[in-house]
């Protein structure tokens, strides 16, 4: 009999600085001081994603020919909405050596070892979702107002 168990926890975080500005100086200068400041922008930005997983694995062979597996995995990630992070994933498989068994010890010159296994199990994958597909996200926007402009943030993701 065997056991396993592992815990797992990846962390990533993001942050970026953009900055720019227009009609250069001198084609040649490539610094960002060797143009007007008549147009220029900045930005930035930060994104963060984390992933937690349990894993757990039993194995047990019996006179060395049945065999049985059982693994779980409980999966965490921060793409998802609270309350729906964390899937669970299990898996089993039968084998059986059949080369072990007496009443087939005539296939001892041909077949030096012969296994069936017959096995289920479910995955999970959170690679096709983005950081922030499932939240609320909010982007600038500019609305009239009186003749005027006025700047303001409206929901980009419901």
């Amino acid at each position: 009999m065997g056991a396993l168990l592992v815990y797992s926890e990846e962390y990533w975080f993001d942050r970026d600085l953009d900055a720019s500005r227009n009609d250069r100086l001198h084609p040649s200068l490539s610094e960002i001081d060797a143009a007007l400041t008549t147009v220029q922008s900045n930005g930035g930005s930060s994104s963060a994603e984390g992933l937690r997983s349990y894993i757990g694995r039993l194995n047990y062979t019996g006179f060395n020919k049945y065999l049985f597996e059982a693994n779980f995995r409980v999966d965490g990630s921060s793409k998802f909405l609270k309350g729906s992070q964390y899937g669970f994933f299990p898996s089993a498989a039968l084998g059986w050596r059949f080369t072990q068994e007496k009443f087939l010890s005539f296939l001892d010159g041909i077949l030096n070892d012969g296994k069936f296994r017959i096995s289920y199990g479910a995955l999970g994958n959170n690679s096709g979702v983005s950081r922030y597909q499932q939240q609320e996200t909010l982007d600038a926007n500019a609305y009239m107002i009186d003749n005027s402009i006025a700047k303001g943030l409206v929901y980009s993701q419901l």
